[in-house]
């Protein structure tokens, strides 16, 4: 038998310790990275540079008369892939609101958001239609039905699990039917980007280059949908979402 004979879990000996719990310093950097001037002030940063992103880009719209096919659908439920929050500047975007959630990024994107003109709802989704209405999903969901009575539009990404991206969730669908307006799903892509290792794929725009946008035909969910017609809606948004986000990448590369 070895003398350090590997644990039942089948981990490195050193893998399966414990982290050591953070310092006192380390403690007090993250109060202060969370603190909200500062998050404050990164978004105000953050938004400059993606209005400096969008003005230097030169953008390729499919189709190229985005309002004509929406005019007829307002107010609209606009959708994109987490990951793509950095171009959402860059995406046509109706007088409305958006959701944005309430961890200290979604403080940075709200600063950036408010930048563009857009107003802010705070909550979360769900992945799961009972998760909907947990960490403020509620809340964000009362004030968004209340913004599209109103005759506004909102925009919600679609998949919100950090198990698994581009994986559309079931708040969006369940929004789009208790409301009776479209989702539409929609992506932005720039060519010179850069790609972060993270859950949604995170994409950064760079400046100077071209880039592709690409907006879906509107998708309904009927007001009498049951849980075998939401999840089918939901698997639609999600492959018309995929089907974007490709033929946008496709733009951005093909742009002269």
């Amino acid at each position: 038998m070895p003398a350090n004979p590997p644990p039942l879990d089948g981990r490195p000996a050193a893998a399966s310790r414990k982290a050591k719990p953070a310092g006192p310093a380390s403690k007090m950097l993250k109060r202060l990275l969370r603190a909200k001037p500062v998050l404050t002030a990164a978004g105000y940063i953050l938004g400059a540079y993606l209005i400096f992103v969008r003005k230097t880009t030169r953008f390729t719209f499919e189709p190229a008369d985005i309002d004509a096919q929406l005019e007829d659908h307002l107010p609209i439920i606009l959708t994109s892939w987490h990951g793509q929050h950095f171009l959402a500047p860059m995406m046509p975007m109706p007088d409305g609101a958006a959701l944005v959630s309430r961890s200290p990024d979604g403080e940075i994107n709200a600063v950036v958001l408010k930048m563009m003109g857009i107003t802010v709802i705070r909550g979360s989704g769900g992945r799961v239609r009972q998760r909907t209405f947990e960490k403020g999903g509620a809340h964000g969901m009362r004030e968004m039905l209340r913004v599209m009575k109103d005759g506004l539009s909102v925009a919600q990404t679609a998949d919100i699990s950090r198990a698994q991206s581009r994986r559309c969730g079931l708040g969006i669908v369940t929004m789009a039917k208790l409301s009776g307006r479209p989702i539409v799903p929609v992506a932005s892509v720039t060519r010179w980007h850069i790609a972060i290792k993270s859950w949604d794929r995170t994409s950064v725009p760079l400046p100077f280059g071209r880039g592709g946008c690409v907006v879906a035909a509107p998708i309904y969910v009927p007001a009498d949908a049951g849980e075998e017609a939401l999840e089918s809606a939901r698997k639609r948004v999600e492959d018309v979402l995929n089907a974007a986000q490709d033929r946008a990448e496709a733009l951005a590369a093909e742009a002269r």
